[in-house]
C-alpha cells in the first residue's frame, strides 16, 4: 500500500493513500506529492490533509456493515432458498448488535 511521508515546519506528516503499489497508483501518488510540495512552497499547505484526500473518499457515501448486509440479502432473495434467507437474517441480527 502506498503512503506519502514528509516534513513541514518541523512536523512530520503521513498520508496513507489506500491503494496498492502499481505503476498507475505511483503516478497518482506523485501527482499528490507534487500538489503538496507546491502548496508548501506557496504557504497554502492544509495541515488537516483534507485537501489532499482523494475525491472518491471525501464524496463517497458512507454505508454501515448492517446496511451493506441488508442490501446483500435483498439481492440474494432472487437466487437462494428461503431457508438460506432465514440464516442470513439471523446473521443480520448479530451484526446489528455490533
Amino acid at each position: 500500500m502506498l503512503r506519502l511521508l514528509w516534513r513541514y515546519q518541523g512536523k512530520r506528516y503521513v498520508m496513507a493513500l489506500g491503494v496498492p503499489d502499481t505503476p498507475i497508483n505511483r503516478s497518482v501518488a506523485q501527482i499528490k506529492a507534487n500538489q503538496i510540495q507546491l502548496d508548501m512552497a506557496s504557504d497554502n499547505f492544509d495541515p488537516s490533509l483534507k485537501r489532499y484526500k482523494s475525491i472518491a473518499s471525501v464524496e463517497g457515501e458512507a454505508i454501515t456493515c448492517f446496511e451493506l448486509f441488508e442490501q446483500f440479502i435483498e439481492y440474494k432473495q432472487q437466487f437462494v432458498d428461503p431457508r438460506t434467507l432465514e440464516k442470513y437474517r439471523a446473521c443480520l441480527k448479530y451484526i446489528e448488535g455490533f
